[in-house]
């Protein structure tokens, strides 16, 4: 599970209410939907659903102090994934069983954008960007949010900004162009369609889940030249499906290739434009 980061109470809750002035802000989510859906996997299959987790144990997983965790208490309540149960702690939502007990295609993704329209904030930025162009980057994007009507605090304003795009991205709701493309959750998001601004009806076809997009892997091939060969695969594998691959791959090759001089190369994984390696 990707590592949570929490905000320190003291540095954070000073930034919140003395912001020069600007007062405290509106609430936003300081991890995206991916990193808390983990954590609530795994906080109950820990603890279970048929009684209330209490912030000790929520903390202890975290490995962190009761007291630095008042934002992530937060977080966990504006995606909908968990209901206050007042004196005794926190209990899964109907959101969050739709997640894990899917009946239909794509209900585990329509879930997580359930989650995401869930926040106060992010339903304010869909009423009001549905469709228009974001700006460029977390920077821009954050002065947008210091304004009306959205209000986020100036010295959060970076951090919220943030995590939005991360959500973005992770659930595809910007396209190459970097429109904002929040889908009809009453439609169905394989082939829906979307209402544009003149309440026109536009086919479109929806990017699809996170877990079906294939990563590509970049590999240098020896010789003169700077070739690559890229190999491409479906973000979830275990050992046996790389077991498969690698035989499938071994049986093209005996014929079409023969190394007399029986040689053996380096494997050098190529790195990808945007600077990141994939793991080894």
């Amino acid at each position: 599970m990707e590592d949570i980061k929490t905000d320190d109470t003291k540095s954070e809750s000073t930034k919140l209410s003395r912001g020069k002035g600007h007062g405290i802000g509106v609430s936003y989510p300081i991890e995206t939907v991916e990193t808390m859906v983990e954590f609530t996997k795994n906080v109950i299959s820990e603890h279970g659903s048929s009684r209330p987790i209490t912030k000790e144990e929520i903390a202890k997983a975290l490995n962190k102090q009761i007291n630095s965790l008042s934002l992530f208490f937060s977080t966990m309540s504006q995606y909908g994934l968990f209901s206050v149960v007042h004196g005794k702690g926190y209990l899964p939502t109907d959101l969050y069983r739709k997640y894990i007990e899917p009946v239909h295609d794509n209900d585990e993704y329509k879930a997580k954008l359930s989650m995401f329209q869930a926040v106060p904030l992010y339903a304010k930025i869909i009423e009001r960007l549905n469709g228009h162009q974001l700006p460029a980057d977390d920077k821009r994007f954050a002065n947008l949010l210091k304004g009306d009507p959205y209000n986020v605090n100036p010295n959060s304003s970076e951090k919220a900004a943030k995590v939005f795009f991360d959500n973005c991205r992770n659930l595809n709701l910007r396209d190459n162009s970097g429109k904002f493309k929040f889908p009809d959750l009453n439609e169905e998001l394989t082939q829906t369609t979307r209402v544009n601004n003149n309440q026109q009806h536009n086919d479109i076809n929806h990017p699809p889940p996170p877990d079906s997009i294939l990563i590509k892997l970049p590999i240098h091939l020896p010789g003169e030249g700077n070739r690559i060969a890229y190999f491409e695969y479906p973000k979830i594998l275990n050992k046996r499906d790389f077991k498969v691959i690698a035989k499938a791959l071994t049986y093209v090759a005996s014929g079409l290739v023969s190394d007399s001089e029986n040689e053996d190369y380096e494997l050098k994984i190529a790195v990808l434009e945007e600077g990141v390696e994939p793991k080894k």
